[in-house]
C-alpha cells in the first residue's frame, strides 16, 4: 500500500468495471446491446470518479503547500522536495512559477518568496 496513490480508493467502481468487462468479454465482445452499454458506462464512471479524486488530491496538496509557505518553512521544503524527483539531474525536478521554471533550491526559494509576497 505504500506506493498506492492516496486518492485511489475507488474499489467499488473498480470491481463494477471489471465485472462489466468480464460480462462483455463473455458476450463475444459485442459492440451493441445492453452489455456493451453497461461496460462503457461503468468504464466512463470509473474514469470520471478517478479524475475527480485526483483533482481533489492535487488541490488539497497545493492548499497544504500554500499554508506551509506562510507558517513553517521546514514543512514547505519537505513538501517541495516530496514533489521533486529527488535530484536536480532528473527531468521533472523543477517547479514552475508563472511560466518560469526553477531548478535550483535558490531559484525555487526566490520564486516562493515572490509568490507569498504577492
Amino acid at each position: 500500500m505504500k506506493h498506492q496513490k492516496p486518492y485511489w480508493n475507488l474499489t467499488r467502481l473498480s470491481i463494477l468495471a471489471k465485472s462489466c468487462h468480464t460480462d462483455w468479454l463473455d458476450s463475444n465482445r459485442s459492440v451493441s446491446g445492453p452489455i456493451h452499454y453497461n461496460f462503457k458506462t461503468s468504464k466512463r464512471t470509473f474514469k470520471w470518479e478517478h479524475r475527480q479524486a485526483a483533482d481533489k488530491h492535487v488541490i488539497d496538496f497545493f492548499d497544504e503547500l500554500d499554508k506551509a509557505a506562510e507558517v513553517d518553512h521546514v514543512r514547505l521544503w519537505y513538501l517541495v522536495n516530496k514533489i521533486r524527483n529527488c535530484t536536480d539531474h532528473t527531468p521533472g525536478s523543477d517547479i514552475t512559477f508563472k511560466g518560469v521554471s526553477g531548478k535550483s533550491n535558490e531559484t525555487i526559494l526566490k520564486d516562493w518568496e515572490t509568490y507569498v509576497n504577492e
